[in-house]
């Protein structure tokens, strides 16, 4: 910390200099040999009082002056104390020769307790080599140089600064380095909590079974998974960058993908079946889940979407469509009639055969149960035929 001289002193002082002064002059004088008559008297007695006049108020001037300097030292000593960053003066040796009121609070070092200190033994051992690096670029005539360093408290517990190094002389001509030293303890955590949030999130995303992509609010392609390269064909490199139309979209689906990404981007993100081109032009069908991501505001910071190829569930479809086909074309050609109800009774299917044996419409069959074509008395009967035959053993005997 600074300190400030006596406020008395430099009054003292002056005062001694003037009587040193006056005893000086006053034996080098010549005799008065002027005309000491009661006129020349007056004329001297009146110049002396107009100068003592103008004494006082030069004196007055400079004691004003003197008080605003006074203040604005205050005023900037205070600045320099209580300044949110610490400022930290060393010699060439690298010893303290003044630390501020913040360094000490950020060291844990009160008092003087930080004077001829060097200002290397409050640096982490882990951060030596870059410290004594940033001294280094200086004294080869950098103006200045920064970096970021774990500092030592004084119980020993380690924070993360951002020290700024800049080289000087002081009055006496000696060479002086100046610090100022700023507290990024709070930024580095959440750096740190940024990165492993970032990590965790590009882990998961790599390790996604279905294709997943993420756009900027411009489009352009920001991540994209392996499970996504590995479906279009084309690497990371060729698709991180870029922009609509991408080189998964067919030529013949631009407009179709197009509205979907415009759907999306409006904010009316939602599954979209669409059809994508591999690297080798094969076109196959997927199905997009596309959202928009937003932060805890609700501000959108872009877009994502999973991806997911349906090509086997499609030719499962196709397989499944063509044995319904087939099914219904061999039930729909026999000379019986064939009928389907659930497990509630309700007729869900029949052929043509069996509408035209009961003469109902196919409207009113959607509307019935096999009960309301047989008999009242034939229930207690079909329903034990259901419960102990039908569905132990998928079938039932026959019976009129």
């Amino acid at each position: 910390m600074t300190q400030e001289r006596a406020p008395d002193e430099d009054g003292k002082n002056l005062r001694r200099m003037a009587e040193e002064a006056i005893r000086g002059k006053a034996a080098n004088r010549p005799e008065i040999s002027e005309d000491l008559s009661p006129e020349n008297m007056l004329r001297m007695l009146h110049e002396m009082r107009v100068q003592q006049v103008e004494l006082e108020i030069q004196n007055e001037e400079l004691l004003l002056a003197r008080a605003e300097a006074d203040r604005m030292r205050r005023q900037y000593a205070d600045l320099y104390e209580l300044i949110p960053a610490g400022c930290v003066t060393c010699d060439r040796q690298g010893l303290i020769l003044h630390a501020n009121l913040t360094t000490e609070l950020m060291l844990g070092v009160v008092g003087d307790g930080l004077i001829r200190m060097p200002l290397a033994g409050f640096v982490a051992p882990e951060s030596q080599d870059r410290y004594h690096l940033l001294q280094q670029v200086v004294r080869k005539g950098a103006e200045s140089h920064s970096g970021e360093l774990q500092l030592i408290k004084g119980d020993g517990s380690l924070f993360w600064v951002r020290i700024d190094c800049r080289a000087g002389f002081d009055a006496e001509g000696r060479q002086i380095f100046c610090y100022v030293i700023s507290d990024i303890s709070k930024q580095r955590f959440s750096y740190e909590a940024l990165s492993a949030s970032v990590e965790f999130t590009t882990s998961l995303i790599h390790s996604m079974e279905d294709g997943f992509s993420v756009l900027d609010l411009d489009g352009v392609t920001k991540d994209a998974s392996p499970a996504l390269c590995e479906m279009t064909g084309f690497s990371e490199q060729e698709l991180l960058g870029t922009i609509a139309p991408y080189p998964y979209w067919p030529p013949e689906e631009y407009s179709t993908i197009q509205s979907a990404l415009q759907d999306t981007m409006a904010g009316n993100g939602k599954d979209f079946e669409l059809v994508f081109m591999r690297k080798n032009e094969e076109r196959f069908p997927v199905i997009v889940s596309a959202f928009s991501v937003k932060d805890r505001i609700g501000v959108p910071m872009g877009f994502a979407a999973t991806v997911i190829d349906i090509t086997e569930r499609k030719r499962a479809e196709k397989i499944l469509l063509e044995s319904e086909q087939r099914n219904r074309s061999l039930y729909e050609s026999m000379m019986d009639g064939f009928v389907m109800a659930d497990l509630t009774g309700k007729l869900t299917d029949w052929n043509q055969v069996f509408q035209e044996m009961l003469g109902y419409s196919k409207e009113e069959l959607r509307n019935l149960t096999y009960q309301d074509l047989t008999p009242a008395r034939w229930h207690e009967m079909e329903t034990r035929i259901l419960e102990e035959q039908v569905l132990p053993r998928g079938y039932s005997d026959c019976f009129e």
